[in-house]
């Protein structure tokens, strides 16, 4: 794998560094989130990291991705985008499908299990990603109208 050169290949190793960075962060996070209380790695204070985990994982993959140039221009914001639009389309509303999974049936707790972990473990951070593109894609809108407007 090699970055690709786009005119500025120092700002594209920071990127790429960056990304690992948080990708790494991410994974961890997110990994702690699997084990027993017991077995964790980050502490009690520093749990609220654990759910945002795949948000972060996901935002340094993109950034590790922008770097190398394979996404150009706009699409880091658009990709974040579609990552979260698709995160929350899975993971927002579980509980809509998750009876045709295990086999609906009244008072099926499985189902109901299913659909609380999911949400909890994609549907938020969907919802952080998403939330994040939009911030992301609001911030380049302003200075691509601040560059037209001088």
């Amino acid at each position: 794998m090699t970055i690709k050169d786009s005119g500025n290949s120092e700002k594209n190793v920071r990127m790429v560094a960056v990304g690992l960075l948080l990708a790494v962060i991410g994974l961890v996070a997110f990994k702690d989130l699997l084990h027993a209380r017991a077995d964790r790695v980050l502490p009690s204070a520093l749990f609220i990291l654990s759910y945002l985990g795949l948000p972060i994982l996901f935002v340094g993959a993109v950034t590790i991705f922008r770097g190398m140039g394979w996404l150009k221009g706009r699409g880091f914001a658009r990709t974040l985008l579609s990552i979260g639009i698709a995160m929350l389309a899975v993971g927002g509303f579980p509980w809509v499908y998750t009876d045709l999974l295990v086999g609906g049936r009244p008072g099926n707790e499985a189902s109901g299990m299913l659909g609380t972990i999911l949400f909890i473990l994609v549907g938020v951070p969907g919802l952080v990603v998403t939330v994040t593109a939009l911030v992301l894609r609001s911030r380049q809108l302003k200075k691509e109208n601040r560059s037209q407007d001088s």
